[in-house]
């Protein structure tokens, strides 16, 4: 049962893959091969991250960051050279990854992040 449980979230994230990349929400490079393991989204800007995390959470659906840019962490900025890493923070900024987890059923992330995206 967990395999199949497993398969099918895994299968429901493909569908979505391609839902969402055609929206332009998320682009993979030619060179590379998307594997489901960490499913996330890549948006515009803070702000419109926040309203996605926000609508989500609206439908009880608990989303989070992906990515804190060591640099500006409490542990590392002491060791950081200084220099700007304007990707780094743009990622902490308008990463959010959806929740993947045995008991979360798949569905429920997938319509959610339709209606809140209009796809």
């Amino acid at each position: 049962m967990r395999r199949f449980v497993i398969f099918s979230l895994l299968s429901a994230l493909t569908i979505f893959s391609v839902l969402i990349l055609s929206a332009g929400l998320l682009t993979i490079p030619v060179s590379s091969v998307f594997s489901n393991v960490m499913f996330y989204l890549l948006f515009p800007d803070l702000e419109r991250r926040s309203a996605f995390i926000r609508e989500m959470k609206a439908r009880d659906v608990q989303c989070v960051f992906h990515y804190l840019a060591l640099h500006s962490s409490a542990f590392y900025s002491p060791r950081h050279d200084g220099r700007a890493l304007p990707n780094c923070d743009n990622y902490a900024d308008c990463l959010v990854r959806l929740p993947l987890f045995y008991e979360l059923d798949p569905q429920i992330v997938i319509s959610a992040a339709k209606e809140v995206l209009g796809i």
